[in-house]
């Protein structure tokens, strides 16, 4: 093909009689920028053959099948998200379920609005079944296809996707990643926009209020106790090592290393019982125990422990009614405390508000607000999709070199907040055409990011159950 298309230009030349212009042509950088039947060769669009391109490679896996946007659209621009929509048992994750009909919803909204001028955005979902390992490998096969920007959901996942996909180019963007971790993922030793970002507040942030809690007894306002022997049950995971480890720093710093958490830790698939006997078993019997667990581990966590309960705290990761899904949890974990990310209210925040009552349109039988991090899955591919404006507003490849880059212009301090809606990237790409950068907020909140750690800081709730199994508010503490 380049035979080819080298012979045609030395016809063109020779025909009109002109000098050949020696220098840079380019077209793309993937076939992604052409327009629909040719592929990119030398950064020429082209018409391909099977000879000289087989164009994107297939998508196998029976867990990636469901595609969102029209594949046939010419100038298609390629998501892909990973997200566990079922567990290992194959029974379905309402929180997958209801993320991944946010991250649709984003989708159709930016195609419906032609968010992304001449482009048509196209995003394939996997179902990674709450395994790492098949995160990764789906993320091979998205890659694979021709995709440029990943939509991610947990740190550990998050981490495991990172290893595989910042090598081959994409940015990633997660859901509900907040491990210590995520801040030095994706740095490129270049000095080139960081690759993996996340809508998610820090654990760093989390832990410094686990660690208050700790030390007023639990109590919403303050003047109890603290808790003279914490203790902490958690399963080995990258991201809940580091949140121990934050909020055991912060627990020992508040009290001149009077109080120190020990930890009880479990493998991933096995049984807790084990530490959870360990725990019970310590010289000192802990007075409060911190699960830091998948919410899905709670009843054998819980349910391992003999005699009475202490008192049980909770991280964001347990925020939701299925902490307490099994025989007799509400009545033993009524009043637990728990800590994360602050939710936004319908009343108090506007584009929540159209979030909510948009998904409530397009999924009658589905309550967004009873399942955490759906804005977020929402605002990562509305985020994704301004970093590909900003990429063709500045006349860059949309790649995910360029999106990354463009990730960084979305939060600017001081400036005029725009929400971030399919509706405004009209306005966006004019600011961006002038060689501004704008301040963009979410369905889940304000997503002033720091571009040298792709994180948000962000309020951290402090939550209860209560005992007719709501998962309540108590207090809401800012950065």
């Amino acid at each position: 093909m380049k035979r080819i298309v080298l012979a045609m230009a030395a016809i063109a030349v020779g025909a009109s009689g002109c000098s050949l212009v020696v220098g840079s042509l380019s077209e793309c950088d993937t076939t992604a920028d052409c327009a629909r039947g040719l592929v990119c060769q030398d950064s020429l669009c082209v018409t391909g053959t099977a000879e000289t391109d087989a164009g994107p490679k297939p998508v196998t896996d029976a867990h990636c099948q469901e595609v969102y946007g029209n594949a046939d659209a010419g100038n298609v621009i390629r998501f892909g998200a990973v997200v566990p929509k079922t567990d290992s048992s194959g029974a379905s994750d309402v929180r997958g379920v209801y993320r991944a009909h946010a991250i649709e919803l984003a989708v159709n909204q930016l195609n419906l609005k032609r968010a992304i001028p001449g482009h048509s955005l196209v995003l394939r979902i996997c179902d990674d079944t709450g395994d790492n390992a098949r995160a990764a490998t789906e993320a091979q096969e998205l890659l694979g296809e021709g995709a440029v920007a990943l939509v991610t959901t947990g740190s550990s996942q998050t981490i495991s996707i990172a290893g595989v996909a910042v090598p081959a180019g994409a940015a990633l963007m997660s859901i509900s990643a907040t491990s210590t971790q995520i801040p030095s993922a994706g740095v490129l030793a270049d000095g080139g926009a960081k690759r993996v970002w996340s809508t998610a507040v820090s654990d760093s942030e989390q832990a410094r209020v686990l660690a208050a809690l700790m030390l007023d007894g639990g109590a919403v306002g303050g003047g109890a106790a603290p808790f003279a022997h914490p203790a902490c049950i958690h399963q080995d995971d990258i991201a809940f090592n580091g949140l121990y480890q934050s909020t055991n720093a912060a627990l020992v710093a508040a009290t001149d290393a009077g109080v120190f958490m020990p930890q009880f830790l479990y493998e991933p698939g096995a049984s807790p019982a084990q530490a959870v006997a360990q725990a019970q078993s310590a010289a000192t019997a802990p007075d409060a125990v911190l699960l830091i667990s998948p919410v899905g581990d709670t009843a054998a966590l819980v349910g391992a422990w003999t005699g009475a309960d202490p008192v049980w705290l909770f991280t964001d990761n347990a925020r939701s009614v299925s902490v307490y899904d099994f025989d007799g949890g509400l009545a033993r974990l009524t009043g637990a405390q728990g800590t994360g990310p602050s939710t936004p209210s319908v009343q108090r925040d506007p584009e929540y508000g159209d979030f909510v009552a948009l998904y409530s349109q397009t999924f009658a039988s589905e309550d967004p607000t009873s399942v955490s991090y759906v804005p977020n899955a929402y605002d990562a591919v509305l985020l994704l999709g301004a970093g590909a404006a900003w990429a063709q507003s500045s006349g860059a490849a949309i790649t995910g070199a360029s999106i990354a880059q463009g990730l960084t212009q979305l939060s600017e301090a001081g400036a005029a907040t725009t929400p971030l809606t399919a509706d405004n990237f009209t306005s966006l790409q004019a600011a961006f055409a002038q060689g501004h950068t704008v301040n963009v907020t979410g369905a889940s909140g304000e997503l002033d990011f720091d571009p040298a750690t792709g994180v948000a800081p962000g309020p951290i709730d402090v939550w209860t159950i209560a005992p007719d199994g709501g998962i309540v508010t108590l207090r809401t503490v800012t950065p």
